[in-house]
């Protein structure tokens, strides 16, 4: 059977102080005696390939591993396939025939289905029990490191994230529970894979995305703490126009725009031309823009924020000790930016891998780095102590949320026979929604649940006392009410045609003189009586608006019918008197008799006046 030695690079550069070379010696010098034909050729007969634990266990201690993975696999000699570090891979035809052989080994020993390969599973070659064992794909891939996702995936000009909101990688993975990450880890790598998947990771990073340049603009925050999550929309102008011609591709196009953004905008252009700069692979290029935006920079953030950046292109050429140095002042600058720590602790597995333990582990407290602890490859050696302090802060927030939540239980269930049944059901609702959070959501919901639960505690503990002053200004409202009535019935002309008025003036006299003496003493305890005796006043009051509209329109006619009255009768009698005078005038003066003197004459000035008295009555304003 004819293998392979098939070295990682990438594993290499990422966990060994060693060179690449050294390593490849180290290897072969390990595995010549027994199986090195030539070069990076073995051949192994499968009665012998149970000694392939001693060779591995052999180079885990000359390496010092130390949990992380080894830089070397066996793989079948002239097959290509997906190979994962520190393995042993198998035709399918190989591994039938070992099937039986493995039984009688004398160490555990299995067969597992990989891509169209079998891994064969040794002591020396299995995962560490973390729940995301596949997390050493994300080391690997055929290109240099994509400065925007850290991903050896695809060139830097192709990187998939480079466009959309830069806080997306962490806010959808807060909806979940530590254990849920990381079964969502797992299948995005596996037999749920698919080119969203890949997509998905190369957003992981997401303070190093493009997106970021927007939430800088809009809220110049002084901060990282203060950074908004949410997406922002962009200013317009050259800079909106050069940020999506970097989304698409067009980096000469995004250049001469962020070239010919206002000089008022010209530290935020600055950081435009080092993404750009980053994307065509110009390291130089990119650290020239930083130290001239370095001189711009006046908040503790950006200033955090461009030597991060300046460790970034550091580490990722390699060069740990200068990263270090840029990522120690940016936390100088912001000790809020926690991404220069998570990126210390990166270059420290190499370098000093307790320091880097220990930052790690002192950021799982921290819940939007959580998705980044759970899934950093470089942090293999100490993953499951990881996992075990992330579950850990999930369960402590979850415990401190049920504290939370039992406060404000607490505080209802003494007023549960006090308040209203309608208030009872609202905040009982409310309690049951923060309870299916707390034991069904993820990160966010539990923050969210806790503190809602914490603002539904001291909203209960003081609500008696609100209600009961609120429902006294109710009181209030409904005398003020009441008098605007009582002196509307004062001045009520018709009063003795009206007696149902004044009945219900009385009815409601009495209910609020009843309502006034439920709140002396201790009112918190006659609160429900309150409250119905408030919303009783309040529909009998209603009532009353009802009757006195009636009243009104009863006053309206009886004024109208009154001037009507009065002007018919006046004009009228001043029609009979003249057309009484005009015989009289006739007789004694001689007076010629007028032409319009006629009994047709004198209905028809009658049927006038009439109209017009009709007409002056309806014009007539309450």
């Amino acid at each position: 059977m004819r293998l392979k030695l098939k070295f990682f690079p990438e594993i290499q550069e990422g966990f060994y102080a060693l060179s690449f070379e050294e390593i490849k010696n180290n290897v072969r010098r390990i595995f010549k005696n027994a199986f090195l034909i030539e070069g990076n050729k073995l051949e192994i007969g499968l009665e012998e390939l149970f000694r392939a634990e001693k060779f591995f266990s052999s180079l885990q201690k000359l390496l010092n591993s130390s949990g992380k993975p080894l830089p070397v696999s066996l793989v079948p000699e002239e097959k290509e396939g997906l190979f994962r570090p520190g393995k042993i891979y198998l035709l399918p035809e190989t591994a039938k025939k070992l099937r039986n052989q493995v039984k009688d080994w004398p160490y555990p020993a299995s067969l597992i289905p990989w891509q169209k390969f079998y891994e064969l599973e040794i002591p020396s070659t299995k995962d560490s029990p973390s729940k995301f064992p596949l997390k050493d794909l994300l080391l690997l891939g055929p290109f240099p490191v994509c400065p925007l996702c850290g991903l050896r995936w695809h060139k830097s000009t192709n990187c998939p994230g480079v466009k959309g909101e830069f806080f997306e990688f962490p806010s959808f993975l807060l909806n979940k529970t530590p254990q849920a990450m990381l079964t969502f880890f797992l299948e995005t790598l596996t037999n749920k894979a698919s080119k969203e998947s890949f997509k998905f990771w190369s957003k992981r990073l997401f303070y190093l995305r493009p997106g970021v340049l927007k939430n800088i603009l809009a809220a110049n925050p002084e901060t990282w703490e203060r950074m908004p999550r949410k997406g922002l929309s962009g200013p317009g102008g050259n800079f909106s126009l050069a940020l999506e011609a970097l989304y698409h591709g067009h980096l000469d196009e995004s250049k001469r725009r962020f070239n010919e953004v206002d000089s008022s905008q010209e530290l935020l252009a600055l950081l435009g031309l080092i993404f750009v700069a980053m994307v065509k692979g110009d390291y130089a290029e990119a650290i020239f823009n930083i130290e001239k935006a370095k001189t711009l920079a006046q908040s503790p953030f950006l200033k955090a924020y461009l030597s991060f950046l300046r460790g970034w292109l550091s580490e990722i050429d390699n060069k740990h000790f200068e990263a270090e140095e840029h990522y120690k002042e940016a936390l100088k600058r912001d000790r809020t930016f926690w991404p220069a720590k998570y990126h210390l602790a990166r270059i420290y597995i190499k370098i000093s891998p307790n320091k880097a333990r220990n930052l790690a582990l002192s950021m799982t407290s921290i819940s939007e780095a959580i998705p980044l602890l759970l899934s950093e490859p470089l942090f293999i050696p100490f993953s499951l102590e990881l996992e075990k302090e992330i579950e850990l802060f999930f369960e402590s927030r979850q415990r401190e949320a049920i504290r939370k939540l039992a406060q404000a239980e607490n505080a209802l269930r003494p007023i549960t026979k006090t308040i209203p049944e309608e208030d009872k059901n609202i905040f009982q609702e409310r309690i049951n929604e923060l309870r299916e959070k707390i034991y069904n959501g993820g990160f966010k919901d539990l923050i969210w649940a806790e503190q809602k639960a914490m603002e539904l505690s001291l909203e209960l503990q003081g609500y008696l006392f609100r209600k009961v002053k609120k429902l006294r200004e109710k009181y209030k409202e409904l005398k003020i009410e009441y008098e605007k009535y009582e002196n509307y019935w004062k001045n009520y002309p018709y009063r003795q045609d009206a007696q149902e008025f004044k009945s219900m003036l009385d009815s409601i006299l009495k209910d609020l003189r009843s309502l006034n003496t439920l709140f002396e003493g201790n009112a918190s305890k006659r609160l429900k009586q309150i409250q119905l005796k408030s919303k009783q006043i309040e529909k009998n009051l209603e009532l009353l608006e009802k009757k006195k509209q009636e009243l009104e329109q009863r006053r309206k006619f009886l004024k109208q019918l009154n001037s009507f009255v009065k002007i018919f009768v006046i004009l009228e009698s001043l029609l009979f008197g003249i057309f009484a005078a005009i015989p009289f005038m006739e007789h004694f003066f001689k007076v010629e008799k007028p032409p319009f003197f006629s009994i047709e004459a004198f209905l028809a000035f009658s049927l006038l006046i009439l109209l017009f008295s009709l007409f002056y009555a309806l014009r007539q304003k309450n």
